[in-house]
Protein backbone atom coordinates (compact mmCIF):
# COMPACT_ATOMS: atom_id res chain seq x y z
CA UNK A 1 0.00 0.00 0.00
CA UNK A 2 3.00 2.35 0.75
CA UNK A 3 4.49 1.94 -2.68
CA UNK A 4 1.29 2.55 -4.27
CA UNK A 5 0.47 5.68 -2.13
CA UNK A 6 4.38 6.77 -3.12
CA UNK A 7 3.81 6.35 -6.99
CA UNK A 8 0.39 8.35 -7.36
CA UNK A 9 2.40 11.07 -5.02
CA UNK A 10 5.12 10.93 -7.72
CA UNK A 11 3.08 10.97 -10.43
CA UNK A 12 0.68 13.63 -9.37
CA UNK A 13 4.09 15.69 -8.61
CA UNK A 14 5.32 15.17 -12.49
CA UNK A 15 2.26 16.31 -13.74
CA UNK A 16 1.99 19.47 -11.13
CA UNK A 17 5.82 19.97 -12.54
CA UNK A 18 5.27 19.71 -16.05
CA UNK A 19 2.19 21.71 -15.81
CA UNK A 20 3.98 24.24 -14.01
CA UNK A 21 6.43 24.50 -16.69
CA UNK A 22 3.92 24.62 -19.68
CA UNK A 23 4.22 20.76 -20.71
CA UNK A 24 1.30 18.99 -18.94
CA UNK A 25 0.14 18.55 -23.07
CA UNK A 26 3.11 16.26 -22.87
CA UNK A 27 1.67 13.66 -20.22
CA UNK A 28 -1.66 14.33 -22.05
CA UNK A 29 -0.19 13.30 -25.96
CA UNK A 30 2.29 10.11 -23.95
CA UNK A 31 -0.79 9.01 -22.28
CA UNK A 32 -2.86 9.04 -25.24
CA UNK A 33 -0.29 6.87 -27.52
CA UNK A 34 0.12 4.40 -24.26
CA UNK A 35 -3.50 3.81 -24.95
CA UNK A 36 -3.56 3.42 -28.33
CA UNK A 37 -0.73 1.21 -28.27
CA UNK A 38 -2.51 -0.62 -25.58
CA UNK A 39 -5.39 -0.89 -27.75
CA UNK A 40 -3.70 -2.40 -30.42
CA UNK A 41 -2.66 -4.82 -29.31
CA UNK A 42 -5.58 -5.64 -27.68
CA UNK A 43 -7.31 -5.97 -31.04
CA UNK A 44 -3.92 -7.44 -32.51
CA UNK A 45 -4.42 -10.33 -29.79
CA UNK A 46 -7.77 -10.72 -29.31
CA UNK A 47 -9.43 -14.14 -29.71
CA UNK A 48 -12.93 -13.05 -28.46
CA UNK A 49 -15.25 -10.28 -30.13
CA UNK A 50 -15.80 -9.42 -26.41
CA UNK A 51 -12.08 -8.13 -26.03
CA UNK A 52 -11.75 -6.68 -29.61
CA UNK A 53 -14.78 -4.54 -28.51
CA UNK A 54 -12.98 -3.40 -25.44
CA UNK A 55 -9.49 -3.01 -27.60
CA UNK A 56 -11.42 -0.82 -30.26
CA UNK A 57 -13.46 1.27 -27.67
CA UNK A 58 -9.42 1.67 -25.74
CA UNK A 59 -8.41 2.88 -29.47
CA UNK A 60 -11.50 5.16 -29.57
CA UNK A 61 -10.59 6.81 -26.48
CA UNK A 62 -7.33 6.82 -26.76
CA UNK A 63 -7.77 8.76 -30.22
CA UNK A 64 -10.53 11.18 -28.46
CA UNK A 65 -7.64 12.28 -25.92
CA UNK A 66 -4.83 12.35 -28.70
CA UNK A 67 -7.39 14.98 -30.16
CA UNK A 68 -8.50 16.78 -27.67
CA UNK A 69 -12.29 15.55 -27.88
CA UNK A 70 -13.08 13.77 -25.12
CA UNK A 71 -14.41 16.48 -23.34
CA UNK A 72 -16.96 16.70 -25.99
CA UNK A 73 -17.67 12.63 -25.92
CA UNK A 74 -17.94 13.09 -22.33
CA UNK A 75 -20.23 15.69 -21.94
CA UNK A 76 -22.32 14.63 -24.66
CA UNK A 77 -22.55 11.03 -22.74
CA UNK A 78 -23.54 12.85 -19.79
CA UNK A 79 -26.31 14.55 -21.26
CA UNK A 80 -27.84 11.90 -23.04
CA UNK A 81 -27.37 10.24 -19.85
CA UNK A 82 -29.24 12.89 -17.82
CA UNK A 83 -31.69 12.93 -20.64
CA UNK A 84 -32.79 9.41 -20.36
CA UNK A 85 -33.00 9.00 -16.72
CA UNK A 86 -35.54 12.15 -16.18
CA UNK A 87 -37.68 10.33 -18.89
CA UNK A 88 -37.76 7.79 -16.85
CA UNK A 89 -38.46 9.27 -13.44
CA UNK A 90 -41.20 11.22 -14.96
CA UNK A 91 -42.74 8.72 -16.76
CA UNK A 92 -42.77 6.25 -13.53
CA UNK A 93 -44.06 9.10 -11.79
CA UNK A 94 -46.63 10.22 -14.42
CA UNK A 95 -48.16 6.90 -14.82
CA UNK A 96 -48.63 6.58 -10.44
CA UNK A 97 -49.64 9.84 -9.78
CA UNK A 98 -52.30 9.28 -12.27
CA UNK A 99 -53.54 5.98 -10.92
CA UNK A 100 -53.49 7.42 -7.74
CA UNK A 101 -55.63 10.87 -8.69
CA UNK A 102 -57.85 7.96 -10.38
CA UNK A 103 -58.64 6.39 -7.27
CA UNK A 104 -58.93 9.23 -4.87
CA UNK A 105 -61.46 10.71 -7.18
CA UNK A 106 -63.43 7.41 -7.11
CA UNK A 107 -63.36 7.59 -3.53
CA UNK A 108 -61.23 4.45 -2.98
CA UNK A 109 -57.99 5.82 -1.54
CA UNK A 110 -58.08 3.51 1.29
CA UNK A 111 -57.78 0.45 -0.33
CA UNK A 112 -54.97 1.22 -2.26
CA UNK A 113 -52.92 1.82 0.91
CA UNK A 114 -54.26 -1.29 2.92
CA UNK A 115 -51.57 -3.95 4.09
CA UNK A 116 -52.76 -7.68 5.78
CA UNK A 117 -52.13 -5.48 9.91
CA UNK A 118 -55.25 -3.05 7.73
CA UNK A 119 -57.44 -6.17 7.33
CA UNK A 120 -57.14 -7.97 10.35
CA UNK A 121 -57.54 -4.23 12.66
CA UNK A 122 -60.75 -3.73 10.47
CA UNK A 123 -62.24 -7.50 11.32
CA UNK A 124 -61.04 -6.58 15.04
CA UNK A 125 -62.90 -3.46 14.99
CA UNK A 126 -66.37 -5.01 13.38
CA UNK A 127 -66.51 -8.12 15.86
Amino acid sequence: MGKFFGMMLLLIGVLLFLNVLGLGWLFRFLLALLIIIFAMNKIKKAETSKQKTIGIAALLFGLLLLAGGFHVLFGLLLGLAFIYIGYQMLKRDHGRDALHDKLTFQGNSSSVYEDPFDMEWNKKMKE
